[in-house]
C-alpha cells in the first residue's frame, strides 16, 4: 500500500486491525492501484478511501476512524436528501455460511472453505491462492451479509463532503422503520460536475441490530 499511495503522491495510513493481516501474495494483472486496494479491502472486510492527501485503509462496519477513534453520528433531515431508497434486507431464512474455494497446489486440486454455520449457504465465484485468503474472504462476506438488515442510498443535491465512509448517521423525517434504525456509511461519492453533490450508500450499523 505505501508503494502505490507514493505512486499517487499520497501519505498512507492503514488501522492496526487490518494491518495485522498477514496477505503473502497479491497479483496485480491488467487493473489500477485503486481496483487492487479495492479488492484486497473487500475480500478482508475492510474500507479503502482517500482523503485529505490520505490513502486510508480500514476496517468496516466500526464507525471509528483509521486512529481508532469513534466518529460522530450525523444528522441527516428529509430536507437534505433530493432522491432517497430503502431496502430491506429478509434476515429469515438468509444465509447461515459461506463457501470459498482456493487451489491447493501439494494435492493438486480445488479445495473448499466454509465460515460459519452448514445450512443455506452462500458460494464465492473467486478461486484463492491460499487457503489464509479463502478464510478470509469467505469471513468478510459473513459479517456483510450479518450487517445488511436494511439499505438506504440518499442523493443530497447539496453536498456534504465531510461525510466518509464509516460515518455512524441518524436519519430523521423519513418513516418510522427507516428512522428507528441506526446507519453507517458504507459508501460516500461526491461529484463536482454540477456542484457539488453527493450520493451516499448506507447499512444497518451491526451494534443497533446485535
Amino acid at each position: 500500500m505505501a508503494t502505490i499511495a507514493k505512486a499517487h503522491n499520497l501519505i498512507p495510513k492503514v488501522s492496526k486491525n487490518v494491518a495485522s493481516i498477514h496477505i503473502d501474495h497479491v497479483d496485480q494483472t491488467d487493473e489500477s492501484d485503486l481496483n487492487l486496494l479495492s479488492r484486497l479491502a473487500t475480500d478482508n472486510d475492510a474500507i479503502v478511501t482517500v482523503k485529505a492527501g490520505h490513502l486510508l485503509l480500514f476496517k468496516s462496519g466500526q464507525a471509528t476512524t483509521v486512529s481508532g477513534q469513534p466518529i460522530p453520528t450525523i444528522t441527516l433531515t428529509r430536507a437534505n436528501g433530493d432522491q432517497h431508497r430503502y431496502n430491506i434486507v429478509e434476515r429469515e431464512g438468509g444465509y447461515t455460511g459461506v463457501k470459498a474455494y482456493w487451489n491447493d497446489k501439494q494435492g493438486a486440486r480445488r479445495t473448499e472453505v466454509m465460515i460459519g454455520k452448514v445450512g443455506k449457504l452462500k458460494v464465492l465465484r473467486k478461486t484463492y491462492r491460499t487457503e489464509a485468503q479463502a478464510k478470509s474472504a469467505a469471513n468478510a462476506e459473513l459479517n456483510r451479509t450479518k450487517r445488511n438488515g436494511a439499505t438506504f442510498s440518499l442523493t443530497m443535491a447539496l453536498g456534504r463532503p465531510d461525510i466518509t465512509p464509516e460515518t455512524p448517521i441518524k436519519l430523521n423525517g423519513w418513516k418510522v422503520e427507516i428512522d428507528k434504525h441506526s446507519w453507517l456509511v458504507t459508501k460516500a461519492t461526491h461529484s463536482l460536475s454540477s456542484g457539488l453533490t453527493t450520493v451516499l450508500d448506507l447499512e444497518t450499523f451491526l451494534a443497533a441490530i446485535k
